[in-house]
């Protein structure tokens, strides 16, 4: 575990939930209860993937492709009996543009992944605004995050969207990183032929182009999009993915089990 905590960027994090607001009315007690299904499941592990490109900005030349992942499991926290903990794992892998394998380097730079060995999300609505206590790190760098106003949920032709968005600073080798991330969770109609259908999933993420990739860390961005769906079991994550977790980070095979798994994580272990 400590090899792979050095994958693990530390972040402070801004909410942009306070813009969604004035889009709004506001999250009611069963959409709530929707977005913690949704994207934690109830109980047992849920798996998101998706697929994208990462391109340069100013110019869009595609540098290569980048695989998301997240593992959500649902729990009761008795320390917090009255939010929904959701704990989870997330990694963004690079990938060759061309052969879609996992980067170790980069045009002769070692590439540094981003994993999260785990992040625990303590969720609550009040308002019809949902809150969350976002919670990771290890040792001297564990950091807690008060997110205000984070969902912001859009009904249309049957299906529901339940938008994320937050800015980071990213602390790195080379100096601190600035980035955007929004995400969208879209869960299909519950009736008729498509109730069956897997939720689905749409994520941008923009970022100053780290030195790794041949940026400067000023002068461009890298942009980052990728759609994916959520599956139910491990099996169903491709098998690259599933190669490079068996040898590079194990204990994605699953979500955290309970707090006492985040605890000896939060403690390097």
């Amino acid at each position: 575990m400590n090899s792979l905590m050095k994958f693990l960027p530390f972040c402070n994090i801004a909410s942009l939930g306070a813009g969604f607001s004035a889009h709004s009315a506001g999250v009611n007690q069963q959409q709530f209860e929707d977005w913690v299904a949704a994207r934690c499941g109830t109980g047992e592990p849920v798996y998101w993937y998706a697929r994208g490109d990462a391109r340069v900005f100013p110019g869009g030349e595609r540098l290569y492709q980048f695989d998301f992942v997240e593992e959500n499991r649902l729990v009761v926290d008795p320390e917090n009996p009255e939010a929904r903990v959701c704990l989870g794992r997330k990694a963004n892998l690079c990938l060759d543009k061309d052969t879609g394998e996992v980067l170790r380097e980069f045009r002769g730079r070692p590439v540094t992944q981003l994993i999260y060995p785990y992040q625990v999300m303590a969720m609550s609505l009040h308002g019809g605004r949902v809150a969350a206590v976002a919670t990771q790190g290890a040792g001297t760098f564990l950091r807690t995050y008060n997110l205000d106003d984070i969902v912001k949920v859009t009904s249309f032709g049957g299906r529901t969207y339940f938008d994320t968005g937050a800015m980071f600073t990213i602390r790195r080798e080379e100096g601190v990183m600035n980035s955007f991330e929004y995400l969208t969770y879209v869960m299909p109609p519950d009736a008729g032929e498509q109730k069956n259908t897997n939720p689905s999933l749409s994520l941008t993420l923009a970022y100053e182009r780290p030195v790794w990739a041949g940026g400067d860390g000023k002068s461009d961005y890298l942009l980052q999009h990728a759609v994916g769906m959520r599956v139910s079991t491990y099996d169903e994550l491709p098998p690259h993915i599933r190669q490079f977790i068996e040898t590079d980070a194990p204990v994605f095979r699953a979500p955290p089990a309970d707090m006492a798994e985040i605890k000896r994580l939060q403690q390097g272990h």
